[in-house]
């Protein structure tokens, strides 16, 4: 992934929410808010993309600024985002924009693994993930402006303590149409909601199975409602 910079426009004023964020504040008043501000960009990485991982995982007033540039995958329509977050958070919902005009290229389906730092192609299909989602075009069907994000909810109880969360697309809507199977998957904004617990993340020594056992069986799919994000 290519080096990351305060100059870069994807990190713009986010000195300033830092200063005006600070996690033991937020403690004090659980409400649900953007937890864009306790993100930590030079921690989060990308699987098959271009380097432009940090693009999509921006402040949301600039969710929509063309000027910022999408997240790319490279070989194929897949790809991986890891997010780790600097505190421990309870997530609520997962805010998914596709990038570009070209709505064959938007994500189709996503995938949401939690305080798993070892996710990545080699085991993305074989670890059961905490929930997934069918994603939406996001057409406004009342014939007014395009919506092109929605907050997709969570099964709150099950990210009650997030200290990272992995995402997985595994489609777009190109692939599920019988475009060919190489086709660029284009993410503009990945915005996540919930609330702060305050308390900062530790490191932890973990060992995770590489692949699962034979005997293990892979958890029911739960599926999660969308809904708009006023613009």
């Amino acid at each position: 992934m290519r080096p990351h910079s305060d100059e870069c426009p994807c990190c713009h004023g986010r000195n300033d929410d830092l200063r005006n964020s600070e996690p033991g504040n937020a403690a004090s008043a659980p409400q649900v808010v953007d937890l864009y501000p306790w993100i930590d960009l030079d921690r989060l990485l990308g699987y098959n993309e271009n380097g432009s991982a940090r693009c999509a995982v921006r402040a949301p007033e600039r969710r929509h600024d063309d000027s910022v540039g999408c997240c790319v995958s490279d070989a194929d329509a897949q790809c991986i985002v890891h997010v780790p977050f600097t505190v421990t958070v309870k997530l609520k919902s997962i805010v998914v924009a596709g990038g570009g005009d070209d709505r064959r290229c938007w994500p189709s389906h996503m995938r949401a693994y939690i305080n798993r730092d070892d996710i990545d192609f080699s085991n993305v299909d074989e670890v059961p993930c905490v929930q997934e989602w069918n994603l939406s075009p996001g057409d406004d069907s009342s014939g007014g402006d395009e919506r092109r994000d929605l907050a997709y909810e969570t099964k709150l109880a099950k990210f009650q303590t997030v200290h990272s969360l992995t995402l997985f697309f595994s489609d777009n809507f190109g692939t599920e149409t019988g475009r060919e199977p190489d086709a660029r998957t284009c993410i503009e904004y990945l915005g996540f909601r919930g609330m702060v617990t305050g308390y900062k993340r530790q490191a932890v020594r973990a060992v995770y199975e590489a692949r699962p056992l034979a005997t293990d069986s892979r958890s029911q799919v739960e599926r999660g409602a969308f809904h708009p994000i006023d613009r």
